[in-house]
């Protein structure tokens, strides 16, 4: 997975630092959320995520919020929130990411 990061630029790291942060937050909020709040603030990362280019953190929104629709609560929210935060770590546009961050979340979900 090593090949997926690459260098980022100030802006990038900036945009990264304030996603991470509200990944925290909802991840704070989690056990109090109701589903659709969780929907919009999932859609809210995933927004800015696509407005900055961050394909990698787009796409892992994207399939958590998927895994919400499908299973409700029972889903299970952490290692998608794991797998966001490490998407921010890599660089716009860098699709071959957002796969390497998808299976990994698959082999944690799978243990």
């Amino acid at each position: 997975m090593a090949t997926a990061y690459t260098q980022m630029n100030v802006d990038d790291v900036s945009i990264a630092s304030r996603l991470c942060s509200r990944i925290a937050g909802l991840e704070a909020e989690l056990p109090t959320l109701s589903l659709d709040r969780l929907m919009q603030r999932v859609g809210e990362i995933r927004g800015t995520a696509r407005l900055h280019g961050l394909t990698a953190v787009a796409g892992v929104a994207a399939e958590l919020a998927s895994a919400v629709e499908r299973d409700g609560r029972a889903a299970l929210i952490r290692p998608y929130l794991d797998g966001l935060r490490e998407a921010c770590g890599c660089s716009p546009g860098d699709e071959n990411a957002v796969h390497a961050l998808l299976a990994s979340i698959n082999v944690r979900l799978a243990s």
